[in-house]
């Protein structure tokens, strides 16, 4: 490969690499490696509203967090899938 060749395939990956990161993707693709939903790859879209019983990702409160990354059930910063099993108004027993 010449170095002109070399040159632009930098290019194009440098390019692509701040694109990436200057705009808002509303998808993303997570690995889950907890036992709370089959593990594998998951796509996470942002949604206008949520329904029983969709998955969610979310990231633990901090004392929880903190709790969980000590015990080393997961990574900081890694989010959890969790099933919505009730929303505001619903009982759950």
């Amino acid at each position: 490969m010449s170095r002109r060749h070399i040159l632009a395939v930098a290019s194009l990956a440098a390019a692509s690499l701040i694109a990436t990161a200057v705009t808002d993707l509303p998808t993303r693709l997570i690995w889950n490696a907890t036992a709370s939903a089959p593990i594998g790859f998951y796509i996470i879209e942002t949604a206008d509203a949520l329904d029983v019983p969709e998955l969610v990702a979310l990231i633990p409160p901090e004392p929880l967090e903190r709790f969980m990354v000590e015990r080393g059930y997961i990574g900081r910063g890694v989010p959890l899938l969790k099933r919505i099993l009730g929303l505001p108004g619903q009982r759950v027993c």
